[in-house]
């Protein structure tokens, strides 16, 4: 996957910045831009842990019991294994950077991105094997 290149992932536009390949397997970073009122349901990574920084926008995450709402600036950290969802909860896009480590299910987005999957259905059947389990 060539690093830059934007991926559609239901109402989400996902471009990676730093693909797997470049970290040795190590971690991937990504670039998330989720509209207004949109967001990834409630789901697990079993192998893998996540970093999301907002920079644009207001995001509300819950992550196992606790959410967080936060603009520019907030940070958090999601442990695999934790289950845990998104949504912009601002008026403007949301625009964050996501770091994978490991970066097991980066490929999954660009499976969505090639199935053209717009319906929620098709995207939790594209998820297994790629560390994705929907709750």
């Amino acid at each position: 996957m060539a690093p830059g290149t934007p991926l559609r992932v239901l109402s989400d536009t996902i471009t990676v910045r730093v693909d797997p390949e470049e970290t040795g397997g190590a971690f991937a970073v990504l670039e998330e831009v989720t509209p207004p009122g949109a967001g990834v349901p409630p789901h697990v990574h079993d192998r893998t842990d996540e970093t999301f920084v907002v920079l644009d926008g207001e995001a509300e995450f819950s992550c196992g019991a606790r959410t967080i709402r936060g603009g520019r600036g907030t940070v958090v950290f999601v442990p695999r294994g934790t289950p845990h969802a998104f949504r912009n909860a601002g008026k403007t896009p949301l625009r964050q950077i996501v770091t994978l480590t490991p970066p097991d299910f980066v490929r999954f987005f660009q499976a969505v991105h090639d199935a053209a999957a717009s319906d929620p259905a098709a995207v939790m059947a594209l998820a297994q094997g790629h560390d994705i389990r929907f709750v």
